[in-house]
Formats: C-alpha cells, sequence, structure tokens
C-alpha cells in the first residue's frame, strides 16, 4: 500500500511524495501470516551487488531447488509433465499432494507477467537496459508453508508509455544460472514448451483483459482518472516548486495533464496491442474465447435458472495491417522556416523537399536519414504519401509515434494525434518537455478513426519540435496500422451444467 502527501523540510516546501510497503519477509507476515523469519525474500542486488540476485531475508535455498526444475533435461516441458504437477506440490491428476513442495505458484506467475507485458515494463527482472543480469523484482517464500514463491513488481517507472510497446518480444537472455533466474525468464520457458501452462496463461490473459477485468480499458482508465483527479490541485505546488528544475521552460499543470493523456491514449488501444502480440507468439490463441449472454444480456459468469435462454458465441477475431511501416521514406524540410498550416494538406506541392528513410534526425546514432538543423531549428517538418485501395475494410487505425521531443501528426490536412506539444503550436514554439531515456525510442500510440482515411491517395504530415535550441538530438519514425475484424468459426463444443472444467489434463475435453 501507498501513501502520498505534501512534504516540507525545515519549513520549507519540497513537493509530493509517495511512501510504499517493501516486499520484504516483515510484510509478508503481515499480509500472509506466520512469522518474518518464516520467509525467505529474493531480489537483484543492482548494480552494487552486479546485478545478481540475493536473499535478503532467510536463504536461497529453496529458490535453488525451484532452479533445478527448469535446468534439468526437458526443463518443465511437456515432456516433463510429472515434475511440471510435481513442483506445484500436486499429483499427476491435479489433487494435492502434502509430500510435494510447493515451489510454484503457476497463477502468480502468470499475473506478474501479464503486468509486465501490459504496462510494457522495461526495466523489469529481464530489464532491456542490461539485456541479461536480473533487474527490479522480488521473490517472497514461506517455507514453514510452502506455497509456491510469489513474485512482485519492483521499481516500474518504465511503464504505461514510458516503457516498451512490446514487452513480449524478443525473448531475454537471463535466466539460465541462479544469479539471473528470474520470473520473466521462467515464464517464456513454460509458456513456450509447456501446452498445460500456455493454456493457463491465456485463461488469466482472458480474466484481466475482457469482461470488465481489472486490466480492461474502461476499468484500467476509472483507476487513471481517479488518481488524476487525487492530485488535480496538488500537481499546482509540485509544478511551482520543481517545474523549471531541468527545463528552460517552466513545467505546469498543462504539461501534467498532457502526460494524463499520453497514458489514456496508450490504455485505451493497450488490450487488442497485448493480445496481437501473444497471438503473434503463439501464446494466446488466434481464436476468440467464447462469449455467453444470459436472456440476452452479456454475462461473464454467476448462475442461471433452469428456464434461463443461455446463447454462446464467439467474438471475431482483431488483426493489425501495416498501411505505413515504420522505417518508411519521408519527404523532409528542416531549414527553420514558417510554414503555416498550408503544408499540412494533401495536395501540397512538396516536389523540391528532400527524402530519407526513418529514423530521421540526428545526434543519437541510430539514424537511417541524417536530417540538418542542429542547434538552429525548432521545427522539422515530414510528409509521406500512401494508397489506401479500401479504407472500410479497417475498424480503426492505430498510430505509432516516436519523437523527440514534440509533435503533431496530421491526415489529409485533419489533426489525429499530439504528443508533448501545445495545441495550435507555433513554427517557433518548443515543445513541452525534454525528452530522454526509453522515451527517445518509444512509439507512442493514437487510436485514429478510419473516416480519416481517403480511398487512393493519402498524405501524412508531421511537425517535430525541439524543447530548446540546445538539444544535442531529434527523432521521428512513425507507424500506422489498420484493425482488420475476422469472424471465427468453431467446431465441437463440450461443456458442463456442474460448474467443472469439461478440459481434463492436458487441455483436452474430458466428456
Amino acid at each position: 500500500r501507498s501513501r502520498y502527501y505534501h512534504l516540507y523540510i525545515n519549513g520549507q516546501y519540497w513537493g509530493l511524495y509517495q511512501t510504499q510497503e517493501r516486499a520484504e519477509a516483515s510484510y509478508a507476515a503481515s499480509y500472509m501470516g506466520g512469522d518474518a523469519d518464516d520467509y525467505d525474500v529474493i531480489k537483484s542486488a543492482g548494480s552494487s551487488g552486479g546485478y545478481q540476485n540475493e536473499a535478503t531475508d532467510g536463504n536461497m535455498d529453496a529458490y535453488q531447488r525451484l532452479a533445478n526444475y527448469f535446468y534439468q533435461a526437458g526443463g518443465l516441458s511437456d515432456t516433463k509433465m510429472s515434475d511440471y504437477w510435481k513442483v506445484q506440490g500436486l499429483n499427476p491428476d491435479g489433487t494435492r499432494n502434502p509430500d510435494y513442495e510447493r515451489l510454484l505458484d503457476v497463477d502468480n506467475l502468470i499475473d506478474y507477467m501479464v503486468i509486465t507485458y501490459y504496462t510494457g515494463d522495461r526495466d523489469g527482472p529481464a530489464s532491456r537496459f542490461l539485456n541479461g543480469p536480473v533487474n527490479n523484482y522480488f521473490a517472497i517464500f514461506n517455507r514453514e508453508n510452502p506455497d509456491g514463491f510469489k513474485f512482485f513488481e519492483h521499481d516500474s517507472e518504465h511503464s504505461l508509455d514510458r516503457g516498451d510497446n512490446n514487452m513480449v518480444t524478443p525473448l531475454s537472455r537471463g535466466g539460465t544460472s541462479i544469479a539471473s533466474f528470474n520470473p520473466h525468464w521462467m515464464h517464456e520457458q513454460l509458456a513456450t514448451n509447456n501446452s498445460e501452462y500456455r493454456q493457463r496463461f491465456a485463461d488469466r490473459v482472458y480474466k484481466h483483459l475482457f469482461n470488465d477485468g481489472i486490466l480492461s480499458a474502461e476499468r484500467a482508465l476509472a483507476v487513471v482518472d481517479a488518481r488524476a483527479s487525487q492530485f488535480d490541485m496538488a500537481i499546482i505546488a509540485e509544478s511551482a516548486r520543481w517545474g523549471d528544475a531541468q527545463s528552460n521552460t517552466p513545467l505546469t499543470k498543462t504539461n501534467w495533464q498532457n502526460a494524463i493523456n499520453n497514458v489514456r491514449n496508450f490504455i485505451r488501444t493497450r488490450v487488442p496491442t497485448v493480445i496481437q502480440q501473444l497471438t503473434t507468439q503463439g501464446w494466446y490463441p488466434a481464436t476468440g474465447s467464447p462469449q455467453f449472454t444470459v436472456n440476452g444480456n452479456p454475462t461473464s459468469g454467476g448462475a442461471i435458472n433452469d428456464n434461463d435462454a443461455v446463447r454462446m458465441y464467439t467474438e471475431s477475431t482483431t488483426s493489425y495491417e501495416s498501411i505505413v511501416a515504420a522505417g518508411s521514406t519521408w519527404k523532409y524540410l528542416a531549414d527553420g522556416s514558417n510554414q503555416g498550416t498550408a503544408w499540412r494538406a494533401a495536395d501540397y506541392n512538396d516536389n523540391s523537399w528532400p527524402s530519407g528513410r526513418a529514423e530521421l534526425g540526428y545526434g543519437d546514432g541510430g539514424e537511417a536519414t541524417t536530417i540538418p538543423g542542429a542547434g538552429q531549428v525548432i521545427t522539422t517538418y515530414f510528409r509521406h504519401e500512401f494508397q489506401v485501395t479500401n479504407p472500410q475494410q479497417y475498424q480503426v487505425l492505430r498510430l505509432g509515434l516516436r519523437r523527440d521531443d514534440g509533435a503533431a501528426v496530421f491526415l489529409n490536412g485533419v489533426e489525429i494525434a499530439r504528443s508533448n506539444l501545445g495545441a495550435n503550436a507555433a513554427y517557433n514554439q518548443f515543445a513541452d518537455v525534454t525528452v530522454g531515456g526509453a522515451d527517445e525510442t518509444t512509439f507512442f500510440e493514437f487510436e485514429v478513426p478510419t473516416s480519416r482515411l481517403a480511398t487512393g491517395r493519402n498524405v501524412l504530415a508531421v511537425e517535430v519540435h525541439q524543447q530548446n535550441l540546445g538539444s544535442s538530438d531529434v527523432s521521428f519514425d512513425l507507424r500506422l496500422e489498420g484493425a482488420k475484424v475476422t469472424a471465427n468459426n468453431f467446431g465441437t463444443i463440450y461443456y458442463t451444467t456442474d460448474g467443472t472444467d469439461p478440459r481434463a489434463i492436458g487441455g483436452q475435453p474430458s466428456a
């Protein structure tokens, strides 16, 4: 749990702060029972400890025993199903065996990874910053009453529009020794090699992301809005204290609101984005899960009466088709001129503009095309022409924008996205804040109505603004995808009426 407060030091206002409980043995005893001495707590030692696992409470003996299951020949793959059940303290038929030590809590591991994939947390145990060594996470285990290791998020600021759009791939590189053994790597081994785990993973993804699940767009947006409302007035004091600490242009409540909008935009498209990533990896079925209505009313569970009319169906499957790929060729203008608004129109004559393949920019070393203007130009203009034969085939468009620092995007002359840039920004207006770290390589996502597309020729126009003339780099790339919906067909339906799962061990129908 967390607590938020205004902090004063010797009478001087110091800003908004948060304290949070730490996932350690005393925490476990408070919430899970027993004594603090009953618990092992495993975490990364961080930079001071060479990014290796350490036990901050108890010892690593049980963690090593869990790791040994994964390191044995065949690991916990389909060829080792008896061990897969044993490590959970279960017999092969799924019943509890008190003689087996329960080292793995499958549902906890899955839920932990669903959070990682949904938020895009790029600095968890399989940190993209380290690419091998283990980083931020906690694992807690009760030696006296073994109920499986429980994994906890830790230090997750690189999330929700500030991390990676895709944490499903590429797969992690760490985990192959006890020094780097971690939940992210464990999940990848199981999801890749164990069909029973893969089915359970898909079930819990569906539970959390659909039907008013805790990560469904509606519920997630409600949480963001509630938290933003809590800070609505308090952020003014924070801005007054620190708004000009690291920016030549003071940060205000407007910057705060823009940041909230970025998170909201991220959440609106997050469920279909993650589902597509998991489906592509083979960890989530391409055929949609069954939906139910009772007497014509949608339901995701509960009791029914004998005379209720129950209907089952599957929703259509959504897939995304590339319309404009990242790394495409763009026309650009980087001469510091005031182009007004005419340049945004589809029929604007850009024949004199040079062109190059994205990423376009300078200063960060990853450019496919280096453009001029370093230290001289606030605003750089980009245009890209593309063809669409049938706009009606798409249900919605998904725009991914990589910008350093701020940008506005126009499709056929109409604004469709704005990020880190004030409304109606003039050509000599700076971006809201300086971009650094992961934000420099992130594709910020926006949902765009298909009504903005024209049949045949279309033009994207983008203006990228620097936060100050002393900025060392500028970066731009963009991708545009269209969501296509395909009706699902399914074969034999197996069901029970007593509340049991019709699937037997192994995922096959039991009757």
